[in-house]
């Protein structure tokens, strides 16, 4: 009896890597990264000298063009995930591979060096647009040890790590831009809200939205509508005008997107006008309502934050 094993192998490559060893390497694993660690060229030469954006630039430009070429060679199959124990079939199997069939991605270390989250965020923008990555994954610094080129943290920034992850769920699923969501004047994300209620409040000039007649784009702009529940209510007011009791059943957390659609005209019954600082002053409370609270400590609107449990929520389903 022959024993298949399941496997999936990331493989990290280090700034420099020769191309040759990526070609090698390309085709044994299922995802590989080079990490960039740091958001800028002044805070590698600070804190990582030996580093430098040129090599971590060049293997993950090789990278990104031999899944290009390997895209445009072959045609579309069904990928071989499963190994046989001997070394001759693992050979066998992999001159039949794609090479690097799950894609590239890289990470980076969130509050170690000042870099604001518009300067982070624009960053994982042009890593998506210009080396096609499939994700950007975020580390909150850690003070691990003293250092005067390192800043002292009582505890990691979660929260912030937290934003910046909705944020590029934004970037990669909603449409956004990284010049939408924060700007020079406004560089760093809400820690009260999240970034698309946070945008959503600024621009409510683009709201309330008709939920039985806007198209995809505009409905992923709503707070509270996902990925998800927007594709299924295209699907689903083919067949009825859509009401706030169908909203829920499609996935549409109503607590949130109330505040921004309407249905046939009609606005939620608890909404009584649309004014800026009423959505706010609702929003803020929802979201305070879902923040830890230790027992011995009494609760303060300017208490140091962490992620709600919706916010984690949101993060890992990236439904906004």
């Amino acid at each position: 009896m022959n024993i298949i094993s399941i496997g999936y192998i990331h493989a990290k490559t280090i700034p420099g890597c020769s191309q040759e060893l990526i070609d090698k390497l390309g085709v044994l694993v299922d995802r590989m990264s080079v990490n960039i660690e740091l958001p800028s060229q002044n805070s590698l030469q600070l804190l990582a000298p030996e580093k430098s954006k040129e090599t971590i630039v060049k293997p993950m430009s090789y990278i990104a063009n031999q899944l290009s070429a390997t895209a445009q060679r072959l045609l579309p199959r069904k990928k071989q995930w499963y190994f046989t124990p001997t070394a001759s079939s693992v050979i066998h199997q992999t001159k039949n591979r794609n090479f690097v069939p799950a894609g590239q991605t890289t990470q980076l270390i969130v509050g170690a060096t000042p870099e604001t989250d518009l300067k982070i965020i624009q960053l994982s923008e042009n890593l998506y647009q210009k080396f096609h990555l499939k994700r950007v994954y975020y580390s909150a610094y850690i003070s691990v040890n003293e250092d005067s080129l390192l800043p002292t943290l009582e505890k990691p920034s979660l929260l912030r790590e937290n934003r910046i992850y909705q944020a590029d769920w934004l970037l990669r699923f909603y449409g956004f831009r990284a010049d939408e969501l924060l700007n020079e004047q406004n560089p760093n994300f809400n820690t009260l809200l999240d970034p698309k209620c946070d945008w959503a409040i600024r621009h409510l000039e683009n709201f309330p939205v008709e939920v039985n007649s806007a198209d995809y784009a505009t409905l992923l702009r709503v707070p509270g509508i996902g990925v998800v529940s927007a594709k299924r209510i295209l699907r689903a007011r083919g067949n009825c005008h859509l009401q706030f009791e169908h909203l829920k059943k499609l996935g549409v957390v109503l607590k949130r997107a109330r505040y921004f659609i309407t249905c046939d005209g009609k606005y939620a019954d608890s909404i009584s006008h649309f004014d800026q600082g009423f959505i706010s002053e609702n929003l803020l409370y929802l979201e305070r309502k879902l923040l830890p609270t230790p027992s011995y400590v009494q609760t303060s609107l300017f208490d140091e934050l962490e992620p709600t449990k919706l916010d984690k929520i949101k993060c890992l389903t990236g439904n906004f």
